[in-house]
């Protein structure tokens, strides 16, 4: 089911799962951790690049995608293979250049992101500043019809 669950996953991140002997292709690294109950944190490819998004499975067999802050842009350009993105307003205070996605069954996907980039938020998850992100060339980057706030 886990596993199944994250297929579903690489399709909404635009990797499309192809085989069963192709998906191992996808899967770098297993590791156990503590993270609800039972949870498995792995990292994966995009497009043959170098591993830049960690995925962990928890019992719940929710998918939360971490995002590293330097890639937020190629991130944001893969948003427009996701379906239904919505950037949720509950953001992580004290999580450092990271983005954090949280995507659950039947497609309802969120992203939550930290204080120090683009959205920042009180502890009561009240957005307090936003800024649009940049590509590394500076310019800036439109969020893509189908990111919606919540």
């Amino acid at each position: 089911m886990a596993r199944r669950d994250w297929e579903q996953g690489g399709i909404l991140l635009g990797q499309p799962y192809v085989s069963e002997h192709r998906y191992e292709a996808f899967i770098i690294e297993w590791i156990k951790k503590e993270f609800h109950s039972a949870s498995i944190q792995r990292e994966m490819h995009l497009h043959g690049r170098r591993p830049d998004i960690v995925v962990m499975n928890d019992s719940a067999m929710e998918l939360i995608v971490e995002v590293k802050e330097e890639k937020w842009g190629y991130a944001l350009e893969q948003a427009k293979y996701w379906k239904n993105l919505r950037i949720s307003r509950r953001v992580c205070i004290g999580m450092p250049k990271w983005v954090w996605g949280k995507m659950l069954p039947r497609n309802r996907n969120m992203i939550r992101e930290s204080g120090i980039g683009f959205l920042g938020a009180d502890e009561s998850g009240n957005i307090t500043h936003y800024a649009i992100p940049k590509d590394q060339n500076g310019k800036q980057i439109h969020w893509p019809s189908s990111v919606s706030f919540y």
